[in-house]
């Protein structure tokens, strides 16, 4: 479908530095109608140093987005044309004629510093910056943000290894700032015209945390405790004031503990917590333009047990979990494709994460090592209590999470230069609605690719690579919208694709 990527990058060593300079270009037709893909990203990260007890890392990164958005289809329309994008329908233009389309750069700079101060003791302070600028005409109307934010955290981490057990401490504090201002204009044929709305936003966030770690023997017991604030100013100066508007969500503590226990091979762990999750301003004043300060942070507690085991050549590891919530935030959508969130009451989440993996060596004389794993989830995600008006919701499933999903893979290789490589993965129907109407089908999908790699005149490394990406030609939805109105859940995927890649490394010392 006209895709093609290309990446780059050199990096260099000397006493004292590290530097590594990437670029990536990214580019593609896409597999729908009006789903065209431009990315390019450059960063450069350096790791100085300083002395024996100091290091400095920096990082900077300028990203350059654009992708078109075709739009959510109905399940006729997604069965007939699934490379069709959402015609005009309802009082609303297709997303052709409005141009429909993201547009983000942004450009981040950060650094961190580590003092060690003793051998038990050391400390790292963070600091970063981000701006962002987007560019979103929709269905609707034409989004217009601009993003700064800033931040620091510093962390103190304190180690002692005693006769027969080690502590391990942790303590740190978190700050956040960001300043938003959202503008929403008139979509006219994917300029912007008259503006609808115009929002500041304040956001600021602390968090300080600590956590303890003993190994005494087998035993291991890891305790942690957090505290969050957050603090939302918002101002709607268009079409009207609203006048200063603040929400403050504070949460008076998060604890965690996990115990764990070795038995030979066997590692036995079971563990308890509780989260906090405020709104995100996204969802304080969403895409659909009305502000939503009435949203409730998300709580709940999460316990979970599991094994994790290493016997011969295989590798295990066996989790359930059970995590029940209040105030689960959920999204709506109307017909323009506009956003909304409301809290649903009490949710209860549980399953069972299962992870098999085999490493062993092939009678091929490769230097790749046979490996294979396979990988199984079962997700029962329901409301426990959910009202909204007249409809009652209570015992639904959750939408947007199959009940299961298996991969099975594996690398095989075939030669002292060569390796094949696939996988298929299953995911079960999927609730694309609270009232479970409408379920998303099945789907069951292929890749396959063979990999050569090998050294020339000892100073260059040259990869080739080949696949088939959905060899079973599937359709399927790449993502749902969730409660989509009149019925718009499906994103299509692309059908059967074929790849080609080439790569080269210059080996050098330095």
């Amino acid at each position: 479908y006209g895709s093609h990527n290309v990446h780059g990058y050199v990096t260099t060593k000397n006493e004292g530095l590290l530097s590594l300079v990437s670029f990536q270009h990214q580019e593609s037709a896409g597999y729908r109608n009006h789903s065209a893909l431009n990315k390019n990203v450059l960063s450069w990260t350096g790791h100085f140093h300083l002395t024996e007890k100091q290091t400095l890392k920096t990082s900077f990164l300028f990203g350059d987005h654009f992708y078109e958005t075709p739009g959510a289809l109905t399940r006729t329309e997604y069965l007939n044309d699934p490379k069709g994008s959402r015609p005009a329908g309802g009082g609303f233009p297709s997303a052709v004629a409005n141009q429909a389309s993201i547009r983000q750069r942004s450009f981040l700079a950060g650094a961190s510093y580590q003092l060690q101060l003793n051998a038990s003791f050391h400390i790292k302070t963070i600091a970063y910056g981000i701006f962002t600028e987007l560019r979103n005409p929709a269905i609707r109307n034409y989004g217009q943000n601009s993003e700064p934010h800033t931040g620091g955290r510093i962390v103190l981490d304190y180690q002692k290894q005693f006769e027969k057990t080690a502590l391990h401490l942790i303590a740190g504090g978190e700050w956040q700032q960001a300043y938003s201002t959202i503008s929403i204009y008139k979509n006219k044929s994917g300029q912007a015209d008259s503006l609808q709305t115009q929002d500041a936003i304040n956001n600021r966030q602390q968090l300080a945390f600590t956590q303890a770690s003993l190994d005494a023997g087998n035993w291991n017991l890891t305790a942690g405790l957090s505290w969050s604030q957050l603090k939302v100013g918002l101002q709607r100066f268009s079409p009207a004031t609203t006048g200063l508007l603040s929400r403050r969500f504070t949460n008076q503590f998060s604890p965690r503990a996990v115990l764990s226990k070795k038995l030979g091979k066997l590692l036995l762990y079971t563990g308890i917590s509780k989260g906090f999750s405020p709104p995100a301003t996204t969802e304080l004043s969403p895409s659909g333009s009305v502000l939503n300060l009435d949203l409730f942070p998300e709580k709940g507690w999460n316990t979970d047990a599991g094994i994790k085991a290493v016997l011969s050549r295989f590798y295990i590891d066996l989790n359930a979990f059970h995590f029940a919530t209040e105030n689960t935030i959920v999204q709506r959508r109307d017909a323009g494709g506009g956003e909304s969130f409301i809290n649903a009451g009490s949710t209860r989440q549980r399953g069972v994460e299962t992870s098999i993996q085999y490493n062993g060596r092939a009678r091929t004389g490769g230097n790749d090592p046979l490996f294979l794993w396979l990988s199984h989830s079962w997700h029962q995600f329901e409301y426990v209590s959910f009202r909204q008006l007249a409809a009652d919701y209570s015992g639904n499933a959750m939408p947007g999470n199959p009940d299961h999903q298996l991969t099975v893979g594996g690398a095989v290789p075939l030669g002292p230069s060569f390796n094949l490589q696939g996988s298929y993965t299953y995911t079960s129907r999927t609730a694309l609605n609270d009232g479970n109407t409408e379920y998303g089908d099945p789907s069951h999908l292929v890749q396959i690719n063979i990999r050569y790699q090998q050294v020339f005149s000892k100073k260059w490394l040259l990869k080739l690579m080949a696949g088939i990406e959905n060899a079973l030609d599937e359709t399927y939805s790449l993502g749902y919208d969730i409660n989509g109105a009149g019925g718009r859940y499906y994103n299509a995927a692309p059908g059967r694709s074929y790849f080609a890649g080439i790569g080269f490394t210059h080996l050098t010392k330095n």
